[in-house]
């Protein structure tokens, strides 16, 4: 995906109800993922739940300073150049995961998860039966995309300390081995920043 096409694609609140609060929390916790799960959202053309660690002390300085939550190509792509360190705003956050719902199947989702390991790790929450399928696990290894079990009765994911088949497959850490920064995570970065900002995951200045 270049950088171009990345910022032309808006982001919104998916239309469906987000993931139950415990639900996404849990999976979190079984991946390893530091920082705070904001609400569902649609980007670059996936429903994700966007897992990130806020920087307040950067939201603080930019709200200061009248820096707000910026979209605009041009302004990023300056941001973004090496001549621009230290005098470009701050990233208020840091993605550390994105999560996706086997809605549709998993290999669906596996191919929305992969499309976004440009950007850090990505990791799938499926059916308890998806899990245990060897081809479905074999798949997600391949790509290194992580794989959380859920309860069939939709309370959450199955796991079981007892059980190694119920553990969460762990994602590769960090973005592809092909991946490298570029403007498109910085608009990345800014959406996910107002879209936290928009829900109030920063304290009042």
């Amino acid at each position: 995906m270049s950088d171009q096409s990345a910022w032309q694609l808006t982001s919104e609140a998916a239309k469906a109800p987000p993931p139950r609060e415990a639900d996404v929390v849990d999976a979190v916790r079984a991946l390893g993922w530091s920082g705070v799960a904001l609400p569902e959202i649609s980007l670059v053309g996936c429903r994700l739940v966007p897992v990130v660690d806020l920087d307040v002390d950067a939201h603080n300085l930019r709200e200061a300073s009248g820096h707000g939550p910026q979209l605009d190509a041009d302004t990023l792509a300056v941001w973004e150049w090496p001549e621009s360190a230290g005098m470009a705003p701050p990233p208020a956050l840091r993605l550390s995961g994105v999560l996706f719902r086997a809605r549709r199947g998993w290999r669906r989702a596996l191919r929305e998860a992969r499309s976004w390991r440009g950007f850090g790790p990505a990791a799938v929450l499926v059916p308890a039966g998806a899990f245990t399928d060897e081809v479905c696990r074999l798949e997600f290894a391949v790509y290194g995309i992580g794989l959380v079990p859920s309860d069939p009765a939709g309370e959450g994911p199955a796991l079981r300390a007892d059980d190694p088949v119920g553990a969460a497959v762990l994602p590769e850490l960090g973005r592809s081995a092909r991946g490298r920064r570029r403007t498109a995570d910085r608009w990345v970065e800014e959406t996910l920043y107002r879209h936290a900002h928009d829900h109030g995951f920063y304290p009042s200045v």
